[in-house]
């Protein structure tokens, strides 16, 4: 019996407003469409994804997937600062004004982070500022929650293979209105490889499991899982004529949670949060799920980060729940900035039977000292910078047209950026 995993996902519309760009700005940067900046104020760096992710920092984090901004803003030349206090309440009390909510308020005369959402076409926009130098400098990270829009599909033959490689498969773009267990049209193109599979292997069977978020109570999840599975299963038998007996609907619902459809994967475990009856992954699988490349998963193996995986019988190494789980502990150490030593630490602990919390927590306090340590040596080199852009302005100006200024041989008084970057030790 194979095994394919149907998952729903959901499409959201979000309205957007207009809003005008600074003359000062470098060409190509711009305001986030729904929040202007502070008076002021230029755009120092921009970046925008159509999908992302980001942990706000609520406690504990929320991990929030969708359109994503980050835009970085500066005084302007001539322009007056702000104060951070000033700066943190005009984007948050502006998302409750419609009807959002304040989430943080740690914001001081030397800076912080304010973080607010507020309800746009039935979600949320997540607004986080986070001030820095006494409002010099600030920084909006934006995400408009959406369901990534799956673009790449299995064919008939990968997802044999798939099945043939692992016994499983993950298909995400089968899609379902909320709560309910009517497949939406544009599911068809998702359906297509399966039924055509099965159309061309007469012997194959298959077991459907549905899956829903953790939202709601668990015996209604399960009655949904176990509908949405039939209802694949009667599409599959209505639209390619395959027997009924063939299909073995299962029923998962959270016991196997989703989360909104990111990946398609070779395995039913690319959208677990840890279950006990995963199946095993080869190196490329474990991959996908766990966004670490093949040769830093080898390397983190190398360091005994995670264990040695076990062999199949035709000798393919494969891996298992323990390191999808290791994998993400590693990826969330490394996102608060701890070295490998630090974390192969954590793990040995961990591995003896004991509980390193109280290790992880005083090290993230050492690693916020570092991390304030480099803020205030940045704000050193940005003032340093802006100085001697004004010099080097004068020194233009002063030059006859032709002649070399010099910029760079004359004395910079600018700290050393080793000493700026310093502090993240492997």
């Amino acid at each position: 019996m194979r095994l394919f995993t149907a998952f729903a996902s959901a499409l959201f519309i979000v309205g957007v407003m207009s809003a005008s760009a600074n003359a000062q700005d470098t060409e190509g940067l711009k305001d986030h469409p729904m929040l202007s900046r502070m008076p002021g104020y230029v755009i120092t760096a921009y970046e925008a994804q159509d999908f992302s992710v980001f942990d706000f920092e609520t406690n504990p984090t929320t991990h929030v997937e969708g359109r994503y901004w980050k835009i970085e803003y500066g005084v302007a030349e001539g322009g007056k600062k702000s104060g951070p206090v000033q700066i943190g309440r005009n984007y948050t009390d502006l998302l409750v004004k419609r009807g959002g909510k304040k989430l943080v308020d740690q914001v001081d005369a030397g800076g912080g982070t304010a973080l607010a959402w507020m309800p746009v076409a039935g979600k949320k926009i997540w607004v986080q500022v986070d001030i820095n130098n006494n409002g010099e400098q600030y920084v909006l990270t934006v995400v408009e929650e959406a369901a990534m829009e799956q673009k790449v599909e299995f064919t008939a033959m990968e997802l044999a293979k798939a099945l043939g490689d692992t016994g499983s498969v993950a298909l995400y773009g089968i899609l379902f209105d909320t709560g309910k267990a009517t497949i939406k049209p544009e599911s068809a193109k998702a359906l297509a490889p399966v039924g055509e599979l099965l159309t061309s292997q007469a012997s194959l069977k298959l077991e459907i499991q549905g899956h829903t978020d953790n939202v709601g109570a668990p015996a209604a999840n399960l009655k949904l899982s176990q509908d949405r599975a039939a209802a694949v299963k009667a599409y599959l038998v209505k639209t390619f004529g395959v027997a009924a007996d063939r299909l073995l609907p299962g029923r998962l619902a959270t016991t196997r949670p989703t989360t909104g459809g990111r990946r398609t994967g070779a395995s039913s475990s690319s959208r677990n949060r840890g279950h006990p009856s995963m199946p095993p992954l080869r190196i490329g699988d474990l991959a996908a799920v766990s966004g670490f490349s093949r040769d830093t998963i080898r390397y983190y193996e190398r360091l005994g980060l995670i264990g040695k995986p076990a062999r199949t019988d035709a000798g393919y190494r494969v891996f298992g729940e323990q390191s999808v789980n290791r994998l993400r502990v590693i990826r969330n150490a490394r996102r608060f900035g701890f070295s490998l030593a630090e974390i192969r630490a954590f793990m040995r602990v961990r591995d003896a039977g004991g509980a390193p919390c109280a290790e992880v927590r005083k090290a993230a306090e050492r690693r916020l000292v570092q991390v304030d340590a480099q803020l205030r040596e940045l704000a050193k080199l940005r003032s340093g910078m802006r100085q001697t852009l004004r010099l080097w302005n004068d020194r233009l100006a002063a030059a006859p047209i032709g002649t070399p200024a010099r910029l760079l041989e004359g004395d910079i008084a600018l700290p050393d950026p080793k000493t700026v970057f310093a502090g993240r030790r492997e």
